[in-house]
């Protein structure tokens, strides 16, 4: 297999996998943290399942999205696309601690004190991850938009950083104003996943 057609089905596969996830995590009544934290508790096997699947299915897009700004690095601006790719790998790993944290949720030899405070440590880690993520896709667009020859390619570039930007913007929450605010988060966080499976698939079909 070609190494950028690896690189294709590693984005998609990991958003399928990551939208998979979130199916079988257990479902909360409510989205406040204590909800989710005693849905976790009530299930924690199939919290379990839904951690292995999530970590799994962000580790491929991580990676995927890493590579993809590696393997597009030229002489022009080899340090952005090297800072893009380095974002990436680091947000790997941060995504895997943060799971980990979320995981001890469902153990036994965790009091159920503890457990709110490690689900908001995961999520706080999963906050740098998104941020990490803004500024790796901010810079893959910055650094290959001038290499475009038309003006549609140009635009999907423009998307690319305009969804960066979005995300960077939710997850800092630099808005008070919560129409203002939906709308950033909606851009952001909805339209990250389809980035991913433009990248993939653009990626899938460059090898052919």
């Amino acid at each position: 297999m070609q190494w950028s057609k690896l690189i294709g089905w590693m984005l998609v596969i990991g958003v399928i996998v990551v939208i998979g996830s979130f199916f079988v995590e257990p479902t909360a009544s409510d989205d406040n943290f204590e909800e989710i934290v005693a849905a976790y508790v009530g299930a924690p096997d199939q919290a379990n399942v839904a951690n292995a699947l999530g970590l799994l299915g962000i580790v491929f897009i991580l990676l995927g999205l890493a590579y993809y700004a590696r393997r597009n690095q030229t002489e022009a601006q080899p340090d952005i696309m090297n800072i893009a790719s380095s974002l990436a790998f680091v947000a790997v790993a941060i995504a895997a601690a943060a799971l980990a944290v979320s995981s001890g949720i469902s153990w036994k030899q965790v009091a159920a004190e503890h457990h709110l405070v490690l689900y908001t440590v995961s999520e706080t880690m999963f906050m740098g991850v998104f941020s990490l993520v803004a500024l790796s896709l901010i810079l893959l667009a910055v650094g290959l938009f001038r290499r475009q020859t038309t003006l549609l390619l140009k635009a999907s570039w423009g998307v690319v950083a305009l969804v960066g930007l979005s995300l960077a913007a939710g997850v800092s929450g630099l808005t008070d104003d919560t129409a203002v605010a939906e709308v950033i988060e909606i851009i952001g966080f909805m339209g990250l996943p389809i980035v991913f499976i433009v990248l993939g698939v653009r990626s899938i079909r460059s090898s052919e």
